[in-house]
Formats: C-alpha cells, sequence, structure tokens
C-alpha cells in the first residue's frame, strides 16, 4: 500500500492514488474484523443477574428459572456481515446445549414420576 498508492499517483492521478488507498485500507479493515471473535462469552441467567429491584418472589422465580430459561452472549467489536457467521454459530451453540439441558431436564422429571 505504501508503494502502490505514490506510483497510482504518479501514472495515473492524485485522486485515483488516494481512492485506491481508500480502498484497499477499507477492505483490509473489513477482512481483519471478520476474522476476529465476536463472542466475548456466553453464559446462563444464573451467573449474571441485573439491577432492577425486584419483590422477593420474583427473584425466587427467577433463581429457579434463570438457568435454563436465560442465556446471555456478551459480544464484542464491530457486526458486520463478514461476522454474521461466527455470530450465528455462537447462537446455534448455545441453543443445541439449552436444548440438550432442558430434554434431560424433561427426561430426569419424567423418570420421577
Amino acid at each position: 500500500l505504501v508503494i502502490l498508492t505514490p506510483l497510482t499517483m504518479v501514472w495515473v492521478g492524485l485522486l485515483e492514488g488516494l481512492l485506491l488507498a481508500l480502498l484497499v485500507s477499507l477492505l483490509h479493515f473489513v477482512v481483519l474484523y471478520s476474522l476476529a471473535p465476536i463472542v466475548r462469552f456466553h453464559s446462563d441467567g444464573g451467573l449474571l443477574s441485573s439491577n432492577t429491584a425486584r419483590s422477593a418472589s420474583q427473584r425466587m422465580l427467577l433463581e429457579a428459572h434463570a438457568r435454563r430459561s436465560i442465556k446471555l452472549v456478551s459480544l464484542r467489536g464491530f457486526l458486520m456481515f463478514g461476522s454474521a457467521p461466527q455470530l450465528t454459530e455462537a447462537l446455534q451453540a448455545t441453543l443445541e446445549s439449552q436444548e440438550a439441558h432442558s430434554s434431560t431436564e424433561y427426561q430426569e422429571d419424567i423418570s420421577r414420576k
């Protein structure tokens, strides 16, 4: 880029050289961020809670169901079309683990009865 831009400016023109540098820089940025991991962490509702004031009955209900009903996915960086497959894979993995966990709990409930 350092050599290509001045050569383009000399042989083709100043504006064309600047446009080429801008396009190459933009392409480099998009490729770099599409390869960077976007999922910081994922967890269930049992580990983190909001700071909203709730009644005791609401807190008990949340504590009883948060682990299997609430899923958290924390993201970082810029979300672009190039990072969409990473996000899709992370969400699918979270949902599949939730479904596996739910079916195991359901089978345990049936065996208890």
